[in-house]
């Protein structure tokens, strides 16, 4: 498995996501081919360092100027996992192995099939998301 320090995701807006589902809704359009998966993002992967960066910057607070190597927290959460018996996949834990594996590689999706469908659809990226909704978020820092 390949693991890279600018993992990317990706992401939609609220309202983009809306849209979709929408549009998906409507009975002349919604109907979907059997077994055919639609990925539902903004089509621009975004790494979690400039997730971060983002929300670090907007609150007030310092960005993380480094990135631990994976396998230097894997190895020991796996293996206090395996010491105490923990499933991974049923902890409560706000850290487990599968949760960094999920920051610590490629998450993202093309939405090019969602496209190809309804071209006529435009997506915020997450920067232009994030500066529309920042407000909603400042409630909570």
């Amino acid at each position: 498995m390949l693991f890279r320090s600018q993992a990317r995701m990706s992401l939609i807006h609220v309202d983009d996501l809306a849209t979709v589902i929408g549009l998906f809704s409507a009975p002349r359009t919604g109907a979907v081919e059997p077994g055919l998966v639609y990925h539902v993002t903004d089509g621009s992967p975004v790494s979690y360092r400039a997730v971060i960066t983002t929300l670090c910057d907007a609150f007030g607070y310092r960005a993380p100027r480094f990135s631990l190597p994976f396998w230097l927290l894997y190895a020991p959460v796996r293996a206090r996992e395996r010491l105490l018996g923990i499933d991974p996949e049923l902890t409560r834990s706000s850290v487990s192995s599968i949760r960094l594996k999920l920051v610590a590689r490629d998450n993202y999706f093309s939405n090019r099939r969602l496209v190809q469908r309804w071209p006529e659809l435009c997506f915020r990226d997450f920067a232009t998301g994030f500066a529309q909704a920042r407000d909603y978020y400042a409630d909570f820092s």
